[in-house]
């Protein structure tokens, strides 16, 4: 661990404001992630008079919306210089804020929502995790890794001080706060980070990329750049999907559900709240681990392995009584992001390549945001027909290790140099 430690403290120094800039977008998309969103969840049902399947199902008619627009603004990436597509982001991100305030009536909260995942969770996502992967080549594995660390710091204090704000000054003004902190505060940081920074112009891209190399690693650019329309077709994307949509997917579930969660258990709901820090830490950890481990053996071989942490635990909800567990499953779950976020965001880049990889992460971004969106009304209805969360918990076990037994018999491609096919 001290060796990674060095490792990354040196490669940090040397490409601070990339990485910050990272860092700076993972953080800003807590703003639309569920564990920030559904803080407001009480304040919103008793404003506008709402069931929690009323809201659950606003929700995640919102965050479907989102998903399909996705696929269509996030490959502007691979044509839109960055700066400008950055300042698109933080004002979609502001106005999203904004509109929460502003909401009349709780059927418009599905609009809210939309704007929120589509600004937040969505665009500010893609933006960060592909022009990291882009720029990096070789150590790609640890500038993801870094880049982790806004996730982490996101979710171990946005939520709090939403609680604060909401609680001081009205879940109203809590928004219009967060509405300035976007636009007046990370805007202008990541716009000098941006002009410290080196990221890859992908209006030159044609011309080549000035991608890292690393010291004996070859460029991205001498690999065959593939097409989103290649990657569909090809049968390696979806015998990885299954596994890299099983750490969103599950864990989102449960946490959206942490109050079903606590009442199975016997657990008080700010017990099981409280453990997310420990998802928090673990999660840091584990990309920081994650992504020395991608440089070393590669994408490709380290994203089945982040199931394995999911599936225990699953075993340890069926299994755990004891109010311990609640911080034993959120470790695992912070294990498995973790690395399946370095891994996963490397993996798109290192198969397919970065020509076209705004539109292939639109695509991925658009399929996890689905699968988030479909799992709280796949568990309410599991729910409703009497289906125990132990249950649920053993289904998800037995497919998560399917899912890791499919990728792992997934072989590389040579990367061979290949004319680069038009979009």
């Amino acid at each position: 661990m001290l060796r990674e430690l060095t490792d990354y403290t040196d490669f940090a120094r040397t490409n601070w404001a990339c990485i910050a800039f990272g860092v700076l977008m993972t953080f800003g998309s807590s703003l639309g992630q569920t564990y920030f969103v559904s803080v407001f969840n009480p304040f919103l049902r008793e404003a506008f008079d709402l069931s929690h399947a009323q809201i659950g199902t606003y929700y995640s008619v919102g965050t479907l919306i989102s998903a399909f627009c996705i696929v269509w603004v996030g490959k502007l990436l691979d044509t839109v210089p960055l700066r400008r597509f950055t300042l698109g982001v933080y004002a979609a991100l502001a106005f999203a804020c904004v509109f929460m305030v502003i909401l009349p009536f709780g059927a418009v909260l599905a609009m809210g929502f939309f704007f929120l995942r589509f600004a937040g969770q969505g665009l500010m996502t893609q933006t960060g995790t592909t022009s990291i992967s882009r720029r990096f080549d070789a150590n790609r594995g640890k500038a993801l890794g870094l880049t982790a660390l806004g996730f982490s710091l996101g979710q171990a204090f946005l939520p709090v001080m939403a609680v604060m704000a909401a609680g001081a000054v009205g879940w109203r003004m809590a928004w219009l706060g967060f509405a300035g902190f976007a636009l007046f505060v990370m805007l202008p940081l990541a716009l000098w980070l941006l002009s410290k920074s080196d990221f890859v112009d992908v209006t030159k891209l044609d011309e080549g990329s000035p991608g890292d190399t690393g010291g004996g690693g070859s460029s991205a650019f001498s690999r065959r750049q593939w097409t989103r329309g290649e990657m569909i077709r090809d049968r390696r994307f979806y015998m990885l999907l299954p596994v890299a949509l099983a750490a969103p997917f599950v864990s989102t579930g449960i946490v959206w559900n942490m109050a079903l969660l606590a009442s199975t258990k016997g657990w008080s709901l700010e017990w099981v709240a409280a453990s997310l820090s420990a998802s928090a830490i673990a999660q840091f950890i584990a990309t920081l681990l994650g992504g020395s481990a991608v440089d070393r053996w590669s994408a490709l071989r380290v994203m089945p392995f982040s199931g394995v942490p999911l599936a225990l635990a699953m075993i340890a909800l069926i299994f755990i009584g004891h109010p311990v567990g609640a911080f034993v499953i959120m470790t695992f779950f912070g294990l498995s992001i973790g690395i399946s976020f370095t891994s996963g965001n490397a993996l798109w880049a290192e198969l397919y390549g970065i020509r076209h990889l705004g539109a292939i992460k639109s695509l991925m971004g658009s399929i996890f945001i689905t699968s988030t969106a479909i799992v709280p009304v796949f568990m309410g209805l599991l729910s409703d027909a009497g289906v125990s969360l132990e249950a649920m918990a053993a289904g998800f076990c037995v497919a998560i290790i399917a899912a890791i037994g499919i990728a792992l018999t997934v072989k590389p491609q040579p990367a061979a140099a290949a004319p680069m096919p038009a979009e």
